[in-house]
């Protein structure tokens, strides 16, 4: 079946389209480019409700601790505060071929938005407590920071009593308070050895001496970042050390609490305004061996270096985290480098591996028959002494 849309042009006197109603937050705008004139309008629609915004944000700001500074805040929350269905528009072509466009939206609707949002953010915290007490920590944690992203997309301070008795109005603090507490309480032990060929063993994962029902995680495996999950208090962890690294070492586990495949719109704009403020989310445990850990290392304060090809050379005299990341990105795209996962390469012969935390390169490696070095002395190194962290692998173009 065809669906036929037809743009109505109305006719109408100009004074009638750009009148001023109490009830509409409206926007109008003049020009002989029909989108352009759409995209004024509700610009400046949307101003309106930034003014309705404003004072509420200001006072949130100076009460509580969120992600956002206050333009930002504004903005966001008002560009989150509608659905397109519900912003009306009436378009207008006069004798000169300009269009004149009104956007306008019912100063209830929004208002409604609003009180809707406070009530899922409340809805989402009820049910992270009851989950959390059932052991579902996944879901608990995925609802805490959901919540979290609706107080940060609602103007004003949302007051909330927490099953501790504990009651605040600053819940961008105490839910990542509450969440931190969870995964501060999440304990994982050694059961047994599974495999011996990929040191498989089985953990028990408790949370305040209960079986964690469900978990995502992810960590390190030896080789790079790998995915995990919790089922009914039991988790497989696979590591790819030789057996001349099986030794004792604490491994560096990473909580899931986004699940951003699961967001709404709304949701994921609000998680890409605070990506970079991130929840403390690692539960350490240990990987038991049978050797102690060799002090070796390949840190970037090494001072005898060997010949690096010349975009890796480049990567290693970036300053921070935002540089390293922009300056990889500018060699991928003029076909430099390849960057991806130990996985993403037949083979890792021959590949550099950057380890990276929030500063920026902590360590450039190098894998050569099945040996890591250092890649600025090619002294040999232990990969396990960045276990937890970050590892881009790189295959240098010709």
């Amino acid at each position: 079946m065809y669906k036929f849309f037809i743009l109505l042009i109305f006719l109408i006197p100009l004074k009638t389209i750009s009148q001023q109603d109490n009830t509409y937050y409206t926007g109008v705008a003049s020009n002989a480019d029909l989108e352009k004139a759409k995209q004024d309008a509700m610009k400046s629609m949307l101003e309106q409700i930034q003014v309705f915004v404003s004072s509420s944000v200001k006072r949130k700001l100076s009460e509580t601790n969120t992600a956002l500074n206050e333009t930002t805040s504004v903005e966001i929350i008002a560009k989150s505060s509608m659905q397109l269905q519900d912003v009306q528009e009436e378009i207008m072509k006069d004798a000169d071929n300009i269009f004149h466009v009104k956007k306008f939206i019912a100063r209830d609707i929004v208002k409604k938005i609003f009180a809707l949002r406070k009530q899922k953010t409340i809805e989402h915290l009820l049910l992270a407590q009851s989950e959390s007490k059932k052991g579902n920590i996944g879901t608990a944690l995925k609802n805490y920071y959901w919540a979290l992203l609706l107080t940060e997309m609602y103007p004003d301070t949302i007051s909330f009593t927490f099953s501790n008795g504990i009651a605040t109005s600053n819940l961008s603090s105490a839910i990542a308070n509450e969440m931190e507490n969870i995964v501060r309480n999440i304990h994982c032990s050694a059961v047994k050895k599974i495999d011996d060929e990929h040191l498989v063993w089985k953990y028990n994962v408790e949370y305040k001496s209960k079986l964690v029902s469900h978990l995502y995680f992810e960590y390190f495996d030896g080789q790079g970042q790998t995915q995990g999950e919790v089922r009914n208090g039991e988790a497989k962890l696979t590591f790819y050390f030789s057996q001349e690294e099986n030794i004792e070492r604490e491994i560096l586990l990473n909580v899931h609490y986004a699940y951003e495949d699961e967001m709404d719109e709304l949701l994921q704009l609000a998680h890409s305004v605070r990506i970079n403020n991130t929840i403390a989310n690692t539960v350490v445990f240990t990987l038991p061996g049978a050797r102690t850990k060799p002090n070796t290392g390949a840190t970037m304060s090494d001072t005898h270096t060997t010949n690096l090809p010349a975009p890796i050379s480049t990567l290693l005299t970036t300053k921070n985290f935002d540089e390293f990341t922009s300056k990889l990105d500018s060699l991928v795209k003029k076909n430099k480098l390849i960057t991806g996962s130990a996985k993403d390469f037949e083979s890792r012969e021959g590949l550099f591996a950057a380890i990276i935390d929030q500063n920026g390169i902590v360590a450039l490696v190098r894998f050569e028959k099945q040996k890591y070095y250092n890649a600025k002395n090619m002294s040999e190194i232990d990969i396990t002494h960045y276990a937890g962290m970050r590892i881009i692998w790189i295959e240098v173009l010709k």
